[in-house]
């Protein structure tokens, strides 16, 4: 009996996963599973922009920058401090 698609799904995309953390080449990795190489590309392709591939696999961190401007003194104060602390001329 063959296996589905979702369960010959999650199992490339384990595979997929596997890979990504190991430092072999893939034709090594694959080798040393018994699994094509070229199933194995054309699987880490179908699953790049899916969610099956663990966020592990991916070297990449999700990022929020955020806009602080109003958080910083106004240069009258940055004045007032240097004048008043560091002796500095306004």
């Amino acid at each position: 009996m063959q296996p589905n698609r979702t369960t010959n799904k999650a199992r490339w995309a384990s595979l997929v996963a596997e890979a990504a953390g190991t430092k072999v080449t893939a034709a090594q990795f694959c080798r040393e599973r018994n699994v094509s190489l070229d199933n194995f590309y054309m699987w880490r392709r179908k699953l790049k922009g899916s969610r099956s591939v663990p966020a592990a696999a991916n070297p990449f961190a999700k990022v929020e920058v955020v806009d602080q401007r109003q958080n910083l003194p106004d240069a009258k104060w940055v004045a007032d401090f240097l004048h008043h602390f560091l002796g500095v001329a306004p």
